[in-house]
C-alpha cells in the first residue's frame, strides 16, 4: 500500500516530535519542515519540490507568557499567512490542512464549559495571535482546513516554562519547596499523546473546513496534580504560594465540551492524569 505524504511543520517542537514518531509507526510518510516560516523564500524553497496530501501546521509561539509580541505574531500569523499562500498555490492541493490553535481563544468564559460556539475573547497576546491565525484562514477557501482548539495538554520533554513540567522537575529533584500560584483552579491537564492521536484520526476521517476543540472535559486542580505526584514518588513538597503567579480574574473551572470532536472521529478515551504524569515523573 502506497504512503499518504503528510506534511509537519515544527517537527521537532513538543508536539511534532511526539506525532512524528506516531506517524512513522503508520502508513505515512512524513515530511518534516523546520525552517523559519516567517520568512516566506526560505519556506518557498523549502517547500518547492514537494505535493503532500496533508498538512499540519505546528510550527508556532506557544509559550503563553512570550516576553515578545512581535515576535509571536511574526510566526503565529504572518507565518501561517506564508504557510497557507505557498499551500494554496500548489498544483495537487491537500485534501486536507490542520491548523492548530488554542483555547486560548475563548479568553475567560462566563461558564466553565467551552464549545465551539462560545464567545470568543481572546485575553493575552498569544490568544489574539491565535485568533487573527484563525480569521486569516477564512482568505484560502481552496484549502480544506481544520482548526483545532486544543486545551492545556503536557507530556515529556515539555518545556520548564510550563507549569507541569515545572512540578514534575521539582520532584525528580526531590526539592524541598516549590512556588506556584492558584492552587484551586481546574483546567484540562490531557497528554500530548492523546492530541497527537487525535491529529491522526482528523486525517484519517476529515476533509473539510471546520473549527473544533480538542479536549477531554475533565479537569483537574493543581492540588490534584501535586497528591498525585507525592503519592507515585514518595517526596513531600512543601507548596508556598506566590501571588505574583496567580492570574487575575480567573474562572475556577474551565473545561472544553468534547461532542463536537467525538462526532467527527469517534469517542476517544483519553490518557488519565495519573498516567501522564507517572510517564514524566520515570521517563
Amino acid at each position: 500500500m502506497k504512503k499518504k505524504t503528510i506534511l509537519i511543520t515544527g517537527s521537532k517542537g513538543f508536539t511534532g516530535r511526539t506525532l512524528v514518531n506516531m506517524l512513522n509507526k503508520k502508513n505515512f510518510k512524513v515530511l518534516a519542515l523546520d525552517c523559519d516560516i516567517s520568512k516566506k523564500k526560505q519556506l518557498q524553497d523549502a517547500l518547492k519540490d514537494v505535493s503532500p496530501e496533508y498538512v499540519v501546521h505546528l510550527a508556532a509561539i506557544s509559550n503563553v507568557e512570550h516576553y515578545d509580541v512581535s515576535i509571536i505574531n511574526k510566526v503565529n500569523i504572518e507565518g501561517t499567512r506564508n504557510l497557507l499562500s505557498i499551500i494554496n498555490n500548489m498544483v495537487n492541493l491537500p485534501k486536507l490542512v490542520v491548523i492548530p490553535s488554542s483555547a486560548y481563544v475563548y479568553g475567560v468564559p462566563k461558564s466553565g464549559i467551552l464549545n465551539e460556539n462560545s464567545k470568543l475573547d481572546p485575553l493575552n497576546a498569544y490568544g489574539k495571535s491565535k485568533l487573527e491565525m484563525e480569521n486569516l484562514c477564512e482568505d484560502f477557501q481552496n484549502l480544506s482546513i481544520l482548526i483545532t482548539r486544543p486545551f492545556n495538554y503536557t507530556g515529556s520533554d515539555q518545556e520548564l516554562s510550563f507549569l507541569i513540567p515545572k512540578i514534575i522537575h521539582h520532584f525528580k529533584l526531590k526539592r524541598k519547596d516549590i512556588e506556584l500560584g492558584n492552587l484551586n483552579v481546574k483546567r484540562e491537564f490531557n497528554d500530548v499523546r492523546d492530541v497527537c492521536e487525535i491529529y491522526i484520526k482528523f486525517i484519517e476521517n476529515v476533509n473539510f473546513s471546520d473549527k473544533i476543540n480538542i479536549c477531554s472535559g475533565k479537569s483537574h486542580s493543581i492540588c490534584e496534580v501535586i497528591k498525585i505526584c507525592e503519592r507515585l514518588t514518595g517526596h513531600i513538597i512543601n507548596i508556598k504560594v506566590n501571588q505574583n503567579l496567580k492570574r487575575t480574574s480567573e474562572i475556577s473551572n474551565i473545561i472544553g465540551d468534547p461532542k463536537k470532536m467525538n462526532a467527527m472521529i469517534g469517542d476517544h478515551v483519553f490518557y488519565n492524569l495519573e498516567d501522564t504524569l507517572k510517564s514524566m515523573l520515570f521517563n
